[in-house]
Parts: structure tokens; sequence; C-alpha cells
């Protein structure tokens, strides 16, 4: 089956631009935009940094086991999570989490988005295990930049829907 969702190499490739172009103030860290169906959590899009380790997290469906995903469900408010706190908590997911240490995912903030096309959004900034970077400083801009990208991406995508889909009619 093709994976259609989401899945324009044009408008993905400008929103992975946009993300490059807004983090290279923040050398080190990792970023993940994500963008689940709510009802079909196995669509799914993931514009990152890191490619080697979204590859993996998208063909083993680890948005089914990820409690930073989990939780971002539940949320509309922002949250901080690291590796050892969520693994020792209420999840024991140390495979997913084992796995993302080698990739230096340790650390980092979600901001997570539920749109009007009953998707999960998030935007997951990651950081280096002790990078000391101070995720709460640039907290609203973070914020507004994700609503901004994301609204982006929905309407980018709308506009080329509907130019997919025009047809005429002759008299």
């Amino acid at each position: 089956m093709k994976d259609v969702y989401y899945n324009d190499k044009k408008i993905n490739s400008l929103i992975q631009k946009e993300l490059d172009i807004f983090f290279k103030d923040y050398d080190g860290t990792i970023y993940a935009y994500l963008i689940m169906n709510k009802k079909n959590p196995a669509q799914i899009r993931i514009i990152n940094n890191s490619p080697a380790w979204f590859d993996i997290y998208t063909k083993r469906n680890y948005q089914f086991v990820d409690p930073v995903i989990i939780r971002a469900l539940r949320s509309v408010d922002d949250f901080s999570w690291e590796n050892s706190i969520i693994s020792s908590g209420f999840y024991n997911l140390t495979r997913i989490f084992n796995e993302s240490l080698k990739y230096d995912i340790y650390q980092g903030r979600t901001f997570p988005l539920h749109d009007y096309q009953n998707n999960l959004a998030v935007l997951s900034i990651v950081n280096h295990k002790d990078s000391g970077i101070d995720m709460e400083k640039d907290r609203s801009r973070f914020t507004i930049f994700f609503i901004q990208l994301h609204q982006k991406v929905l309407n980018l995508y709308s506009q080329s829907h509907q130019k997919e889909n025009v047809f005429f009619v002759t008299a």
C-alpha cells in the first residue's frame, strides 16, 4: 500500500527548510515535527533532522508505545521529558529509550497540537544529554513557531489537495 499521508515531497521539503532555519540558533538540538492521524495512528509523518533514529521509529511503529506520544494525546500543554524519568515511572519501555540513547535522544520538550483534521501534531525538541540548553527560556517562541508552522502545513496540503481534485464541467 502506498504511503500518501502528508507525503508531498515538495511541501515537506519546504517545511524541513523552515525547521532548519528556525533551529539554526539552537546548535546540537534535534527536532521532530510529527503528524499522526488520531483515528489511525499507523498514519504518521515525521519531518526531522535525525533521520537515522526516526526511520527506525517509524519502521517499528514506536508511536504506539512511545510515552511522549501517549502523553501528548492526552494533553494540550507542552511538557518536558527525560528517558530515565519516563522509563522508571508509569511506563516501563526501556527498549525504545535504550535505542534512542544511541542517537543522543535523552531529554526534551514536546509541544502537542490537536487540529481540525483529527491529527495529533507534535514538535519535539531534543537536547543532547547534559547540553545545558534552557528549553524554558524560549518556550513561547517555540509555541508560536509551531502553531504557525502547523497551520502552514494544513494550508499547503489543503491547497495541494484542491488542485488535485479540480475538474471542469462543460456545457
